[in-house]
């Protein structure tokens, strides 16, 4: 073994470890932080509470300065079928809250406690709070959710299938979709950015296995797997983590507990996964970059944002469609490629549900999802 490859098998050692202690330390002080939230919430646009129909999803999710997301995110989650937005902002300096405010079936709240400090507690705040008794979706504001066969099987239908079958929390892998040409011709956000963003490349998708996640959670299907890195490594050389567990059921005060942003415990977790359609690359991104940095508010003091900021500062005419990219056009070729997984079950269910059990199905069945490459 070279001594690159030493250097950066003791770089993933490193950031595993660092990723232990930081969950440790946020599992110790969600207690206190959850006090902390519930005492500085102020109620901007009231309504959501909590649904005890198992039949029902509430979306939840933590914004800040997301005028250019904020409405593209409610509108396609409407449209999936959920039946209400709680949307939490974090000190906002532009015009989110007033756009948020506008909106239709949105609850809207506002804390100023440092997303630094209590990013965690916050999205666990918000799927304990608001997701009680129901299906609740936890996403990033420039995160849109799918899952496959989602053009033949409707929200209802695909919460019917889980609730059958006792599972409690789905899991998604992140796709970042992105433009074509350099980032000064980047959309800067809505509609046009989520019609721009056309294209996708999972040549540099690393698949890994579960780890600690199978032994804190129960799979129903062996094949499932996490990936990292994706465009961001062969772009920028960051290694993100692109699996989290988005999709969650709780009742009763239990069921599955978020650990971080990508993380879960005590989930039977289906043996189908969703998508996270990712859209990073705005033409504001360059600058976002540079606030993370000088804040240091994401993992590992906005280490990936450095390595962003480096190539987006070094090379400004940087193109992230090459030969490798595809047009992206559903979840389900999504199945075919690797990344996620259908089972045979669910695909019968689909396809039962939809009354086209004659018809070959809209996607095909791998025997292994080890590989999106």
């Amino acid at each position: 073994m070279g001594i690159g490859a030493v250097a950066a098998r003791l770089g993933r050692l490193r950031a595993r470890l660092e990723a232990e202690w930081l969950r440790r330390r946020r599992l110790r002080a969600w207690p206190e932080q959850q006090r902390q939230i519930e005492q500085h919430l102020e109620w901007i646009v009231p309504g959501w509470q909590s649904c005890e129909d198992p039949t029902q999803l509430v979306v939840v999710a933590l914004m800040r300065d997301a005028e250019d997301h904020v409405e593209s995110f409610v509108e396609h989650h409407l449209r999936l079928g959920a039946a209400g937005i709680v949307l939490l902002d974090n000190d906002s300096r532009d015009a989110t809250i007033e756009r948020a405010a506008r909106l239709d079936r949105v609850t809207l709240l506002r804390c100023p406690l440092p997303y630094k400090t209590h990013s965690y507690a916050y999205k666990r705040f918000l799927v304990e709070r608001f997701g009680e008794g129901g299906w609740c979706l936890l996403a990033d504001i420039d995160e849109r959710f799918d899952y496959p066969a989602s053009s033949r099987l409707s929200l209802r239908g695909f919460l019917g299938y889980l609730n059958a079958r006792g599972y409690d929390a789905v899991m998604a892998q992140v796709l970042d979709l992105f433009p074509d040409g350099p980032p000064s011709s980047w959309p800067q956000g809505g509609r046009e950015l989520i019609a721009a963003s056309a294209w996708y490349d999972l040549s540099a998708m690393e698949a890994r296995p579960p780890g600690r996640a199978a032994r804190v959670n129960r799979f129903a299907d062996a094949r499932m797997s996490f990936f990292a890195g994706g465009i961001r490594s062969s772009a920028f050389g960051a290694s993100p983590l692109l699996t989290k567990f988005p999709l969650l059921h709780r009742r009763r005060g239990r069921g599955p507990v978020l650990e971080s942003a990508h993380l879960c415990r005590g989930a039977r977790v289906a043996d189908v996964s969703g998508v996270l359609l990712h859209y990073k690359f705005e033409r504001s991104f360059l600058e976002r970059c540079r606030r993370a940095v000088a804040e240091g508010n994401f993992f590992a003091n906005s280490g990936a944002y450095r390595l962003y900021l480096e190539a987006l500062e070094s090379r400004p005419d940087l193109v992230l469609r090459t030969a490798r990219a595809r047009r992206y056009n559903s979840p389900d070729e999504l199945v075919s490629a690797g990344l996620l997984v259908a089972s045979p079950g669910y695909i019968e269910y689909v396809e039962q549900a939809a009354g086209q059990a004659s018809r070959p199905p809209a996607f095909t069945h791998q025997a292994s999802g080890r590989s999106a490459k």
